[in-house]
């Protein structure tokens, strides 16, 4: 497939781990999806690590970067892709979510925010400079869609209707049998409900749950445990491919599916 050059609005664009032990999850992934990776340093900004695939230099597919203290938990950031971030932000606030870091450049790559939606989950707000995002998608070891963990699937409708502007989502029974949604961004597929309501468990937040391609969904699992992770839903069949979910050694949340077709 062709890198990616660019972004349609709305869409997922970029994800990124936040870990409190970067080489623990460098080594985890690596071995979970077959990526390198390399160092980026900016002023005032710490270092940041590109995973990649194909080699050190070849597409840039997600990020990690430590976690800023002890108190923030554990997981992966989606980041939507927006023509404005301040302006963004404004809708964000509007429509009930809260705003956790204020429009930030980062060099000349673009600029971000990071917000939660109207029942906490957690994601950031990308404006693209020079940088648009992963390089590659729907190969084995590159992000395929991201997934909403929630329990009110009307308001996370409304929510991100009024800030990202998705509009008009298919309906459809979700993994566990709760009806859940689904979004397309110019005729792609990018977003759905995971899991919802009664079936999500109480000590679980809301999130969003970054998916990654993979050849074979089992066998990935499996590589998964022995690497040090913990099953937390085990592979299922769905209409868009076979899907599991995996919990990091270090706490992240993270899904594989094998697309079908």
């Amino acid at each position: 497939m062709p890198e990616k050059t660019s972004y349609e609005p709305g869409s997922p664009t970029w994800v990124e781990l936040y870990s409190p032990d970067v080489e623990t999850s460098k080594a985890f992934y690596k071995g979970l999806f077959g990526w390198d990776s390399y160092t980026l340093t900016m002023p005032g900004m710490g270092d940041y690590e590109m995973f990649t695939v194909g080699g050190a230099t070849g597409p840039e597919v997600a990020g990690l970067a430590p976690l800023a203290d002890d108190l923030e938990r554990p997981g992966w950031i989606c980041y939507f892709r927006v023509t404005d971030v301040d302006t963004s932000l404004d809708a964000v606030r509007d429509a009930g979510g809260q705003v956790f870091s204020e429009g930030t450049d980062v060099a000349h790559m673009g600029r971000m925010a990071h917000v939660t939606d109207t029942e906490g989950a957690a994601f950031g707000l990308w404006q693209p400079y020079a940088f648009q995002g992963a390089a590659l998608i729907d190969e084995p070891g590159t992000m395929s869609w991201v997934g909403l963990v929630c329990r009110d699937v009307d308001a996370a409708e409304r929510f991100y209707g009024r800030v990202l502007g998705w509009k008009e989502p298919a309906r459809f029974q979700g993994v566990v049998g709760d009806l859940g949604f689904e979004w397309q961004v110019a005729g792609r597929f990018i977003t759905g409900v995971v899991f919802a309501g009664e079936n999500l468990p109480p000590e679980v937040p809301a999130h969003w749950l970054p998916t990654f391609a993979v050849a074979d969904c089992d066998a990935t699992l499996g590589a998964g445990v022995r690497l040090g992770g913990t099953v937390w839903m085990d592979s299922t069949d769905t209409p868009q491919g076979r899907f599991a979910v995996l919990i990091d050694p270090s706490g992240g949340i993270v899904a594989i599916i094998q697309l079908a077709g």
